[in-house]
This record gives C-alpha cells, structure tokens and sequence, in this order.
C-alpha cells in the first residue's frame, strides 16, 4: 500500500471456479481477502476459474463497468478479440460475484500476513487434495496446529528422553541430543532468515547464495577458534552448558529482532548478514566442543564423528521439512522462533539434570 500512489491498484489472481468452491479452495482466496480488508479501503473481485483481486483505496475501481471498458478499448483504438461486449458481460457478472461471496462468508477467518503466511499452507492443503490424499489427510489435521500443542509435544519428548537417560544410566546421550537441537537450530534459523529477507526485501535468488556462505563462514570460524583454543578450556561441560544459554538467548533476540524491530520499518542488509553470520558461530562452537568431550568417554574417534553428525543432520532435516511445510506458515516466524527455545531448553535441562558424562576405564 505505501508504494501506491494516491490511485494506484494492486492487482493480482488466485485460483478459482465459477461451478464449485470447495472448502480448501474457498480458504485460500479467503484468508488472502481476509488480508486486504484489513489494509485497503476499496476491494472488487472477479470470479471465475481464476479470481481476479483488485485493491486500491481509490473509489474508482468499484466504478468500472462492462460499457465504460468498450469505450475506452474503442477510444484508444485497441484491436481485441477477447475483451468483446458479450465477454465482459460475462466476467462482470453481478450473480457471480453474489455467489463468490456467499460462499466466502463461511470461510475461515484467518488473515494471511508477510510474517504469518497461512495462504502457503493452504495452496499446499489444496495441491495435495488434488494430488495426495493421505498427505492431505494429514495436512488438514496440522491446519488446526498452535503453539501450545506444540510446546506440549516438546515436553513430553522432554519426559521421554529423560526416562530412557536415567533408565540406561547413558550420560553421554544428552550430548547427543543437543547437538540434535543445535542442527534443527541452524536449519530453522537459516529459514528463518531466508523468509525474512524475501518478505524485506522483495528479491532473494541474487543473494541467498551470499547469505548462506556467510552462515557457513560463521560455522568454519566458530569451529577453528574453538579447535584452536581447546587447552585454555578449564571445563568443557561447563562451557558447553553457557553455549546452550547463549543459542536460546539469540534465537529470543532474532524473534524480536524480525518481528519487532524489521517489521518496524527499519531494514538493513547488515543486520541479515550479522545475524546469518552468529548463528553460523554457535553452531560451529558447539560441534567441536561435544565431539571432544565425546571423545573423552567413547575414545573413538569414527564412531564420534558419525554419531554427532547424524545427530546434526536429524535435527536439520526434522527443521527442514517441519519449519517450510507447518511451523512457519501456520505458526508464524515469533511462534516458530519460540519453537527452537522451547526445544534448546530441553535440551539444556536434560544437560544439567544429569551432568557432564562419566569417562570410562
């Protein structure tokens, strides 16, 4: 709206019908309505297979008429053979319309926003209606999805895991799962960022490969510096325990950060690159740090590495496929930030409930 002018029109289509809307249809164009009620003044729709939206706070587009467009197509003297009277008429038509509305008035009350984008979930919803049923299935049940749910699911993870660690007696095994917490950290974030910047910025495909070369920057210094500095650590559980805190405190600071601060109105790319940048470190602090003190119970240095790594790539491919597909368009980017604390403090409990890992003989 701001970029406008004074009669400018936003314009665009979605998917439609003129013969039947079914529900995942109608909530689709629904929860984009729903979204440009709450900004513009004046909205007009014209049905059909596809619907087109047009948004203005100018009174004129309400104006517009069959007759008035033939008259300016015969002013301007413009050769059409699509846009003829009968044609018009038909687009235009009054019941058409009556019906849409109809139809959307028992649709779903949720507002597709930049920073919540209900409409992705729901075009997903609608794809594999058509697509894949049993994906649909399941997709329509995570539609409902909220933060308390999920902050419950966590927990009992949380009860789950603790139980197994204190029936095996098996210490080294929080390390594990942080480090599991730690990949679906960096993932999510990374997601995060991306979304954000394209919902800033406009573009993304000229700078994402920048961007993540900076987030990989971040994990190969974090992790040099750490490797180089490991004589001076007088406790590497200790430190491993701070890096935990640090990576909830940063990922509450980035939720601010982009739903306060960014949306506010004040963007900066430095402000991406700085942010892609730290959450690059902490994971590359972390990795090295759990891999020595790993190494200081199991002494084997393959196994270490494999252990650790799929623990890492778990985390990311659970944030991967959870974070694009549910968390992010039905819970929003401070929900789904919440969603990382939530799972970096579980974590973090288990590691100082049961300690810092026994060495064997």
């Amino acid at each position: 709206r701001g970029r406008l002018n004074q009669d400018g029109i936003l314009a665009f289509w979605l998917p439609g019908s003129l013969t039947y809307i079914s529900s995942e249809l109608r909530d689709l164009n629904a929860c984009i309505l729903n979204a440009l009620r709450n900004t513009y003044e004046y909205i007009r729709i014209i049905p059909g297979d596809y619907n087109i939206f047009l948004a203005s706070d100018s009174e004129g587009i309400m104006k517009v008429t069959p007759s008035l467009i033939s008259q300016r197509i015969i002013q301007e003297n413009i050769d059409t053979s699509i846009l003829v009277p009968n044609y018009l008429d038909y687009r235009l038509n009054k019941n058409s319309l009556e019906w849409f509305m109809q139809t959307a008035s028992s649709a779903t009350k949720k507002i597709n926003r930049d920073l919540k984008p209900i409409a992705v979930f729901e075009m997903l919803i609608l794809w594999n209606k058509k697509f894949s049923k049993s994906l649909y299935l399941f997709l329509k049940v995570l539609n409902n999805l909220d933060s308390g749910v999920v902050f419950l699911f966590i927990f009992l993870i949380m009860l789950l895991l603790s139980y197994v660690f204190y029936r095996t007696r098996d210490r080294f095994s929080t390390i594990t799962y942080c480090i599991a917490t730690t990949g679906f950290f960096g993932m999510l974030t990374s997601l995060i960022l991306v979304f954000s910047f394209q919902v800033f910025y406009g573009y993304l495909y000229r700078m994402i490969g920048i961007l993540i070369s900076i987030f990989m920057a971040g994990i190969a210094l974090g992790s040099i510096y750490i490797t180089a500095n490991f004589e001076k650590i007088k406790s590497e559980f200790r430190l491993f325990i701070r890096l935990e805190a640090l990576i909830i405190a940063f990922t509450f600071i980035l939720a601010l950060t982009i739903t306060r601060f960014l949306s506010s109105g004040y963007c900066a790319s430095l402000i991406f690159i700085v942010l892609f940048f730290i959450s690059g470190l902490l994971m590359g602090l972390e990795f090295p740090l759990a891999s020595k003190i790993y190494l200081e119970v199991r002494k084997q240095v393959g196994s270490t590495a494999g252990i650790l790594y799929a623990a890492d790539l778990l985390g990311g491919w659970v944030a991967g496929i959870s974070g694009s597909i549910v968390l992010l368009p039905v819970l929003g980017f401070f929900n789904t930030c919440l969603v990382i604390v939530m799972f970096k403090l579980s974590s973090l409990l288990l590691l100082i409930l049961y300690g810092a890992p026994k060495k064997r003989v």
